[in-house]
């Protein structure tokens, strides 16, 4: 049993992700009052931190804002224009056991849409999340995950402003023998930049 649920190896690796459409509704704009916004002050409206598995179940949530790097002022990212199609990149988690099986599979998708400027000024970010995608646990582990965009910023220049945030995954699996805890940290910016910030 005890070698059941130890776990003796953990692979992250990039895969494939699906394809995804534009945003629902593009070139919006709106009647924001343009002397209430601030284009290099940069602010995330949503979601800070979010759960993306718990107890073994991916979490669906509706309710909840994904996180976004917009200016200060605007009140969402229906008031900003051009924005390009949503960019998603995909990555799987899994753990062996030492038997060698695969005791724990979770595959997950960062998504982010860059892009977006107000009145053709700067490119900032909406949509900002992680998801579950795929996830299979052996019996006798326990797996939880979560999301979390700690902080938005300006990775240009004041007279042209570009979003940039960090998105972090954070997982653990448990056992009744041990609790093992884990994360990546990713950079996405407004002009579609996507980089990993941890090397395996």
């Amino acid at each position: 049993m005890q070698q059941y649920l130890t776990v003796t190896k953990m692979t992250v690796k990039q895969v494939e992700p699906e394809t995804l459409g534009d945003l629902d509704e593009k070139d919006l704009g709106s009647d924001v009052n343009e002397a209430n916004v601030i284009l290099d002050q940069i602010i995330n409206m949503g979601q800070k931190v979010w759960k993306i598995v718990e107890d073994n179940k991916p979490v669906v949530n509706v309710s909840w804002t994904p996180a976004d790097a917009l200016p200060t002022g605007v009140q969402g990212w229906t008031s900003l224009e051009s924005w390009q199609p949503p960019r998603q990149v995909a990555y799987q988690v899994s753990y062996e056991n030492g038997f060698g099986m695969d005791v724990v599979d979770f595959t997950y998708r960062l998504l982010y849409t860059p892009g977006g400027s107000f009145q053709g000024k700067g490119k900032y970010l909406t949509r900002i999340v992680a998801l579950a995608k795929d996830l299979d646990v052996s019996w006798g582990y326990t797996f939880n995950a979560s999301g979390t965009v700690p902080s938005v910023v300006n990775a240009g220049t004041s007279a042209s402003p570009l979003a940039a945030a960090e998105l972090l995954v954070d997982w653990s699996i448990d056992t009744a023998l041990k609790h093992s805890q884990s994360s990546r940290s990713y950079y996405v910016r407004g002009d579609g930049l996507f980089q990993p910030l941890d090397s395996d």
